[in-house]
């Protein structure tokens, strides 16, 4: 999975493009929502939020397999691209400077480092090069399932959520209150300090003075639990994932946190 792994830090890297657009010009929401992006598995793009602006509404995404930023109008047309092929992070950036200026957008803004922090990667200062297209396919294969879970889980404790990537860990993943004592978090995330391998995480969080208790909950036949003194939850490499392990991973979680 380490190829996996790097293209997945690339592509979180890139996007931090989409959310600094979005930290600049969407209006802000106290949970930081405002700068989530979301996967089009359809489009085969990261895409942000809608902007709007003194001409129209635009959307920023990252077309995945030509390794492109669009600026999108509302019916999907592209207003301005730009290639990320040869081109450093920062000079990505820079790059839409002009553009943004046409629209009446704050470059400055835009510009402005974000009000979080990311891993400063070993290829921050390197030219882009074009994708390996196994891993690529790969990435969007595991990005789109990993949205489609999301929903199953949604259908499965019926409640309405809104599925999107969070730029910051750069996790596709939920959080929802699936009863007055109890909420959910469930996602795909990169490999970080609990995984050396992307993996699917499932936490519940005690409400209105409800607590959970992990040291009390039964082992899974799918996946494990990690307790944690920052993090406590289950997880399931992704590595050993299908649809079918995936729900009986949810389903067993589930039964013991509601």
């Amino acid at each position: 999975m380490q190829a996996y792994n790097i293209l997945d830090q690339h592509i979180h890297q890139l996007c931090q493009v989409i959310a600094k657009f979005n930290r600049a010009f969407v209006p802000k929401k106290a949970d930081d929502s405002h700068t989530n992006l979301q996967f089009d598995i359809v489009g085969e793009r990261v895409v942000g939020r809608w902007v709007t602006t003194e001409k129209r509404k635009v959307i920023m995404g990252f077309h995945v397999p030509s390794q492109t930023f669009h600026l999108y109008s509302e019916n999907w047309s592209s207003l301005f691209s730009l290639e990320t092929i040869g081109k450093t992070q920062e000079e990505i950036e820079n790059a839409w400077e002009a553009t943004l200026k046409e629209w009446n957008l704050s470059f400055s803004e835009f510009i402005a480092p974000l009000h979080y922090e990311i891993p400063v990667y070993d290829f921050l200062s390197t030219p882009y090069t074009k994708f390996n297209q196994n891993d690529m396919y790969l990435w969007m294969t595991y990005r789109a399932l990993a949205s489609e879970i999301c929903f199953d889980v949604l259908n499965h404790v019926q409640v309405e959520g809104e599925v999107r990537i969070w730029p910051h860990h750069f996790d596709t993943g939920i959080y929802v209150e699936a009863t007055p004592n109890v909420g959910l978090g469930f996602g795909l995330a990169m490999k970080d300090s609990i995984l050396e391998a992307s993996y699917f995480y499932y936490s519940a969080y005690g409400l209105n003075g409800h607590s959970i208790d992990y040291t009390q909950l039964s082992s899974l036949s799918m996946g494990e639990w990690i307790i944690q003194e920052h993090w406590k939850g289950a997880v399931i490499g992704i590595d050993h994932t299908t649809r079918n392990t995936l729900h009986q991973f949810i389903k067993e979680v589930t039964e013991q946190y509601i």
